[in-house]
């Protein structure tokens, strides 16, 4: 969103009038109206007293979130494990089984099976993320057959994917509503980035529940450098001022309806 944009917005949620809003800053509300037409940009002067009176900080305020030190890590990634509480559980486990009088056979049948129920369980314990820096954006993939996974943890190595900011096209933020048959369904709809690239086509980078940390400012950080980042659902003013997209989402289907 645009500097005069994100302006009107935070007056609006204000509930203020552009006079309201110059009276208090002690300008004309013709001062006001230039502002939100793009025409003349505040001070900077004009610019904390306007953070003062929103109660935003000025990154919020001028960019619609925190600033975002990069390189800045979206997603989960490898979950972090301690190797100390590891090597303490097989300690435990070695002392214990003596002394329950499990036998040689029985203890490494219970060893091969809660290795194998960890195996089977990693795919849900770690997550596919990645990096927006300075010059690029990195992308690291976790596979997804168990023993592979084994193998990249334990070399702390996944498949990484470089891509410079001139090679990328466009981004566009995607949220789908997913229809639900049951209840008791609490997956989370789809949100992501859908990135087009020049050569290696298109694919998807997903967006956390909280990406109001980060999104609006990146962007901006996009659109700086001439990448366009779309928003055809309007998703980024109702990320800015804190809304639920689950809710606006559905609200929005419900009324179209």
């Amino acid at each position: 969103m645009q500097i005069n944009q994100l302006l009107k917005m935070r007056r609006l949620e204000a509930n203020w009038t552009q006079q309201e809003l110059a009276d208090q800053l002690y300008l004309s509300r013709q001062a006001v109206a230039k502002w939100e037409n793009g025409e003349a940009v505040p001070s900077i002067d004009n610019l904390i007293l306007l953070s003062d009176l929103y109660n935003v900080s000025l990154d919020e305020l001028v960019q619609g979130s925190p600033f975002f030190k990069k390189p800045y890590v979206v997603g989960k990634g490898m979950f972090r494990i301690s190797y100390g509480k590891i090597w303490f559980f097989w300690l435990m486990f070695f002392v214990l089984v003596p002394l329950l009088g499990f036998s040689l056979v029985i203890s490494l049948v219970i060893i091969a099976l809660i290795i194998l129920i960890t195996l089977a369980n990693l795919p849900m314990l770690v997550d596919d993320y990645w990096v927006i820096h300075q010059q690029a954006i990195t992308v690291e993939r976790f596979a997804s057959n168990p023993f592979k996974l084994a193998l990249q943890i334990i070399r702390k190595r996944s498949d990484q994917a470089s891509l410079t900011y001139e090679m990328i096209e466009s981004f566009e933020i995607i949220y789908i509503i997913r229809k639900r048959f049951s209840p008791i369904d609490l997956n989370k709809d789809p949100f992501y980035l859908l990135v087009k690239t020049k050569e290696q086509g298109s694919f998807s980078l997903d967006l956390p529940a909280d990406a109001r940390e980060f999104l609006p400012q990146f962007a901006a950080f996009m659109e700086r450098k001439g990448i366009p980042v779309k928003d055809p659902d309007v998703l980024l003013p109702e990320l800015i001022q804190g809304h639920s997209l689950y809710e606006y989402m559905h609200q929005k289907e419900a009324g179209s309806h």
